[in-house]
């Protein structure tokens, strides 16, 4: 057997055992099914539904909550105007369309009917950023890294 064959036989049983159990969904542990919703939608879709509904304070402080709505984004398998359209229906206000994303304000009891839109590619929480803006005036630039091979302070 050359080489060659030899390899390619070792790749083609490596496949078949790299992940333990991938073949076997017996031996894999826990089947969780693929979702176009964020764990992180879903968890709060979760936490909401055990308090019967009402308002909610999410463990993660990043989702934007406004009342009963949480603030997403939502990105379109092909036709855009068809998922901000879907959305709607499911009770999203201020929906607004950029590219492929829709973005918009979704009761968060409208989250466990977002698997089933077609139009739907994936959906996660609109995260909150923050953004320091323009460093203050009158503070001077941070200094410089001497280049390798100088000692600090010499220029």
């Amino acid at each position: 057997m050359g080489a060659r064959a030899l390899v390619l036989t070792w790749l083609i049983v490596a496949a078949g055992t790299a992940v333990p159990g991938a073949s076997d969904p017996a031996h894999s542990g826990k089947i969780e099914t693929p979702t176009k919703v964020s764990a992180d939608l879903i968890q709060l879709y979760d936490e909401y539904a055990a308090r019967g509904g009402g308002l909610l304070e999410p463990r993660d402080t990043l989702i934007p909550i406004a009342g009963d709505r949480v603030t997403i984004d939502a990105v379109a398998v092909d036709d855009v105007n068809a998922l901000k359209s879907d959305l709607e229906a499911l009770g999203m206000q201020n929906a607004v369309a950029f590219g492929r994303v829709v973005s918009g304000q979704l009761p968060i009891r409208s989250i466990g009917a977002l698997d089933a839109l077609a139009s739907l590619k994936f959906a996660r929480p609109a995260y909150a950023t923050t953004n320091p803006g323009p460093v203050s005036p009158g503070f001077p630039p941070p200094p410089l890294a001497p280049p390798p091979g100088q000692p600090p302070g010499v220029r």
